[in-house]
């Protein structure tokens, strides 16, 4: 049952990171929008944020290495929901 339960949560923890990779591709592209219609006032991190692209999430098992696949989704779903922050906080 435990394990069930994990695999569960790993499936999860998939689809919270595609939601949030998701998330993160439209943050960018609204910073893209407001960037072209000239709504973002040029700071230090515009330039970065312009070369930045939210990283596709990478598949993994979570039927062959559970907790692995559900710690790497969960990293993965840390790092976007950051990266859409900083699309939106400009």
């Amino acid at each position: 049952m435990v394990r069930a339960q994990l695999v569960a949560q790993c499936q999860t923890a998939h689809t919270d990171t595609m939601d949030a990779y998701n998330n993160a591709v439209r943050a960018r592209n609204g910073f893209l929008h407001r960037f072209e219609q000239g709504q973002v006032p040029d700071g230090p991190d515009t330039g970065d944020l312009l070369g930045l692209e939210p990283a596709k999430p990478t598949t993994m098992d979570c039927n062959a290495d559970t907790q692995h696949a559900l710690d790497a989704y969960q990293r993965q779903t840390a790092q976007l929901n950051t990266v859409a922050q900083r699309f939106t906080n400009v």
